[in-house]
């Protein structure tokens, strides 16, 4: 049991290294997360949670330099600014619909998560929504040099 909690901690590690790309570290993070949300296990459940964090820490850091006009971070992300969401965040919100209870209970469940587990990912998802939201909007008025 030890070995396998060891084996998943070290293929999450490996799976989310990056490169400084801001772009490539969005999108590849975004993928990872919407696999496991895809392939639900309770041994990843709460690193998921963590990850979604990470990732919302990620936007938030890479929206307050392009508020302070960092070009490098502009450029980079400049590829995937105009992206609908990213990819779990719009996985979440097809769970989330009522038609979809069902499906959302047995991923709750997969993830073994309590009530709290299971409100902290969907409050973590709707701010990731968030984040993205205000992020494109922060390039766009940087962009026109609004700000």
């Amino acid at each position: 049991m030890f070995l396998n909690i060891c084996l998943i901690i070290l293929a999450v590690f490996v799976e989310i290294s990056f490169s400084g790309n801001d772009c490539q570290t969005v999108k590849q993070l975004s993928q990872v997360l919407n696999k496991r949300i895809k392939t639900p296990t309770k041994e990843i459940g709460n690193v998921l949670l963590e990850d979604i964090e990470k990732f919302n820490d990620i936007l938030w850091e890479i929206r307050e330099a392009i508020r302070d006009g960092n070009s490098t971070v502009m450029e980079d992300i400049k590829p995937i600014i105009n992206a609908t969401l990213p990819s779990f965040v719009a996985t979440y919100e097809i769970l989330a619909k009522k038609i979809n209870k069902e499906k959302r209970k047995e991923l709750y469940r997969s993830f073994n998560w309590t009530e709290e587990a299971r409100k902290r990912f969907e409050f973590l998802c709707v701010d990731a929504k968030f984040q993205w939201e205000t992020l494109q909007v922060i390039y766009d008025l940087r962009i026109k040099n609004i700000i």
